[in-house]
């Protein structure tokens, strides 16, 4: 395993950033950071939807503390693809035990 409970610490906004090796850290020219969004955790939202499971969130980095979403070309997605395995096992963890809106399970 990658990654562990212990680790996922989400922020106001419903953010854990993920330490996935130096993989993620740059893809192509992109500075790039992985995060588990959990909606349940992000204290500005409003929304009231039952229906919200955690994802994978990527951004790119656009200034010296600024990240914002990112997309990818065809080489960049080919380089992504060996992280996947690691993604989709976050994310088996995540939505794996507790409350899908809450997920209670995961250490705040």
């Amino acid at each position: 395993m990658v990654f562990s409970n212990e680790k996922l610490e989400f922020n106001n906004h419903g953010f854990a950033d993920l330490s996935l090796g130096p993989l993620l850290k740059k893809v192509g020219d992109k500075f790039v950071k992985c995060s588990v969004y959990c909606p349940a955790r992000n204290d500005n939202s409003k929304s009231k939807s039952d229906d919200l499971y955690p994802s994978i969130n990527f951004s790119q980095k656009v200034g010296e503390k600024r990240w914002d979403n990112i997309s990818f070309n065809l080489q960049e997605l080919i380089a992504l693809q060996t992280a996947i395995p690691s993604l989709i096992e976050v994310l088996s963890f995540v939505n794996g035990g507790g409350d899908k809106e809450t997920c209670s399970h995961i250490k705040a």
